[in-house]
């Protein structure tokens, strides 16, 4: 599978320019630091009695999708609700939707339930015979859509949840993260579950075309500047301008309206895991222009001279908007990326017009 995007919460609580949309209903998610100094997106729920709370991130899945799509996230469950009398009381967790309509179930949800004591996963509002730790305990989950095999599967920590049959029919995707069906009122503020290492994909491609198992995407801003073609109001480098996670608008930023204009810069820092595949390299960019001229940017990648320009990203006067492109290939070589190249490629911008 192609990984079409990859989200580590590092930047910003998602934004809509990413594709993501917020439902919520007596809900909120902000980002906070984990115990080990990662930012987690922290999703929150009133808890109580006689409302139905939910707190959803969704994003729409792009038409020719092939015939597998994944997604999979790190997340911490930090509380599950007790069962009324004899019913399970689940928190559902992720969806994908297959064709989706007002009210449908989806292809295949995931969640957790209390249940004599313990925690179990759910899978399509069923209770399984796999317990799911809670607290400070740290799980990835997968959810798969194969429609060669006609099933869509629910993966904890490598190990298959369960199943769920599809028809092949289903054409058009989105996908949910967050939580729902949890009983709120608007008195108790409550964490439900931190979640990180987010990972899209599907099967277009010969690269990652299979499920991919746990990931941990890696934020890397930049530091040195390699190429500088954009020109800078302030600072010592371009690559200071641009590199904050979260992006302070028009306090910082480089310049230009020359088209084809490149800026790229390096990081230098290793890579956490050095024997650790690296999968894809993703590159995000923040930009507005000036004035009512077409203008868009566009992400890019560099490896030894050799570099790859991602997806436009079409610019508004007033406000600023975010693009990321992910880069399955080493632009050198074609094919998989190595630690040595991921860490040392150049990337930036380019404009164009």
């Amino acid at each position: 599978m192609a990984i079409r995007f990859m989200d580590g919460f590092d930047q910003e609580v998602p934004a809509a320019d990413n594709g993501w949309t917020f439902e919520s209903s007596l809900s909120r998610m902000e980002l906070v630091a984990s115990p080990d100094g990662d930012k987690m997106l922290d999703v929150k729920g009133l808890f109580g009695s006689n409302v139905k709370s939910y707190l959803r991130l969704r994003r729409q899945v792009a038409a020719g999708w092939g015939d597998r799509f994944c997604i999979g996230f790190l997340i911490r469950p930090v509380r599950a609700q007790a069962p009324k009398q004899d019913n399970i009381n689940e928190v559902q967790l992720a969806q994908i939707d297959g064709n989706p309509t007002a009210g449908a179930q989806g292809l295949i949800t995931f969640g957790i339930a209390s249940s004599a004591g313990q925690v179990f996963c759910t899978l399509n509002g069923e209770i399984t015979a796999i317990p799911m730790e809670y607290g400070n305990v740290y799980h990835f989950v997968e959810l798969e859509i194969d429609k060669v095999a006609l099933v869509a599967r629910a993966w904890l920590n490598n190990e298959l949840v369960g199943t769920k049959p599809i028809t092949g029919q289903e054409s058009i995707l989105s996908y949910w993260i967050g939580f729902s069906n949890l009983d709120a009122v608007s008195t108790v503020d409550a964490t439900i579950a931190y979640f990180n290492d987010f990972y899209e994909s599907d099967g277009t491609t010969a690269l990652n075309n299979l499920r991919i198992g746990k990931v941990k995407v890696v934020t890397r801003a930049p530091k040195v500047d390699a190429v500088t073609e954009f020109s800078r109001g302030k600072g010592d480098s371009n690559a200071s301008q641009v590199a904050d996670l979260t992006p302070d608008g028009d306090a910082s930023y480089v310049y230009s309206n020359l088209a084809g204009a490149v800026d790229l810069y390096t990081n230098g820092d290793a890579l956490p895991y050095p024997d650790a595949p690296v999968l894809a390299v993703a590159v995000s960019v923040s930009a507005r222009k000036e004035g009512p001229e077409a203008r868009s940017v566009a992400p890019m990648i560099q490896v030894d001279g050799s570099d790859e320009i991602g997806d436009r990203v079409n610019l508004k006067v007033t406000s600023y908007t975010r693009g990321t492109t992910v880069f399955n290939a080493n632009p050198k070589t074609g094919g998989a990326w190595d630690g040595p190249s991921a860490a040392g490629a150049r990337f930036g911008q380019t404009l164009v017009v």
